[in-house]
């Protein structure tokens, strides 16, 4: 993380004194043309405040439909399994009813939760 920041500084800094150098530079040599400078600054400028804005509610977007896309993934896995774990109580309940004695079967059958027949 220092790495990024430092070189995103120096990087940020580097930029600024070519620029600044650049204008004089510009200045000193066609002093007529120089009025143009501003022009194409302010275009420059405005056209990489536009596109970032356009990029960052692109990406936006982007990251809200895929957390939407995870959030139904992730409630169709554990609904499955909640669905799963249902259906196996039923079972295991029969199950262990048989096991321990005959008569207390009907009793297990009754009181477990049974799916609904199909129509």
């Amino acid at each position: 993380m220092q790495y990024v920041t430092s070189s995103i500084l120096s990087d940020f800094l580097q930029q600024a004194f070519t620029l600044a150098f650049m204008v004089i530079i510009v200045i000193a040599l066609g002093g007529r043309l120089a009025w143009i400078l501003p022009v194409f600054g302010l275009i420059a400028v405005g056209s990489i405040f536009r596109i970032g804005r356009d990029v960052r509610r692109t990406t936006r977007r982007g990251q809200d439909k895929l957390a939407d896309i995870q959030n139904i993934l992730h409630e169709t896995i554990t609904g499955n399994r909640i669905v799963k774990a249902f259906n196996m109580e039923f079972w295991s309940c029969c199950a262990s009813a048989r096991r321990r004695t005959s008569s207390s079967a009907p009793i297990c059958a009754r009181s477990a939760p049974r799916p609904s027949p199909r129509r």
